[in-house]
């Protein structure tokens, strides 16, 4: 029996290069993925709880609805860079680990079998997009890239929190089968996404309106979560925003 629409953060990782390993490879690879994403998000403080699935070559995750979306962009993020970037200090050539990470959020519907949903399918498809696997190769020292949603970027990273490092994003074209907006790429440690192709990258649809950002490229360390800020009689915790007169507005 089917369960009734619920509202989640969805975190998606892919391996690069998965596919062309051999099976016993493919096997170790996959219990490093799970191995070195929980690691990072308990160091984030961040469940990540029961409700995943995999995907041979990564996996995705719903996370609670009230899950802080800033440190999944950020301090995650942080500690999954730094997870990666000890195994490739310890990993020989062929058991190499770089990893394409999407970060959405929306209602996704699960039933015996297993969840469903257009924004899941959106944030499965983010993961594979061309943009995003052609960074991640043109980033030779990265050890992974980032692509968020464009309600992702506007509810969380262009809000200005120096955690997420809002300057080192930039806008690309975001078109597979029923989608047809724009997405967000960052690659951790470089000051701005390299070799993007000219043509997918868009002018910001509202020049000048986000708020101004703290320096990029700062470690993980010294956080600067806003929490507590008023906003018409609603406080903002997180990138939540709690209205006081019952429940959360998503976004």
């Amino acid at each position: 029996m089917s369960q009734k629409a619920q509202y989640r953060p969805i975190l998606v990782v892919d391996a690069q290069g998965f596919g062309a390993r051999t099976d016993s490879t493919q096997l170790w690879l996959r219990q490093q993925v799970y191995r070195i994403v929980g690691s990072a998000a308990e160091e984030a403080g961040i469940e990540l709880g029961q409700d995943s699935q995999d995907r041979g070559d990564g996996a995705f995750w719903l996370l609670a609805a009230d899950a802080p979306k800033v440190d999944l962009s950020g301090r995650f993020i942080a500690h999954l860079r730094f997870g990666l970037a000890t195994y490739a200090r310890l990993s020989s050539a062929e058991a190499a680990l770089r990893l394409r990470v999407s970060l959405h959020a929306g209602d996704v519907t699960g039933d015996e079998h297993g969840w469903a949903g257009t924004e899941l399918n959106t944030a499965c498809r983010l993961v594979d997009l061309p943009a995003l696997k052609d960074t991640l190769k043109a980033a030779e020292k990265a050890h992974l890239v980032l692509a968020v949603t464009e309600e992702w970027h506007r509810a969380v990273i262009r809000q200005g929190h120096q955690e997420v490092e809002p300057d080192s994003f930039r806008p690309v074209a975001f078109q597979a089968k029923e989608v047809d907006t724009r997405a967000w790429i960052r690659v951790p440690g470089y000051a701005s996404p390299p070799d993007l192709p000219e043509l997918a990258v868009l002018p910001d649809p509202d020049p000048g309106s986000a708020p101004a950002a703290g320096e990029p490229g700062r470690p993980p360390a010294g956080y600067g979560t806003v929490h507590g800020v008023q906003i018409n009689g609603g406080t903002v915790h997180g990138g939540n925003y709690n209205d006081h007169r019952g429940g959360a507005q998503q976004w």
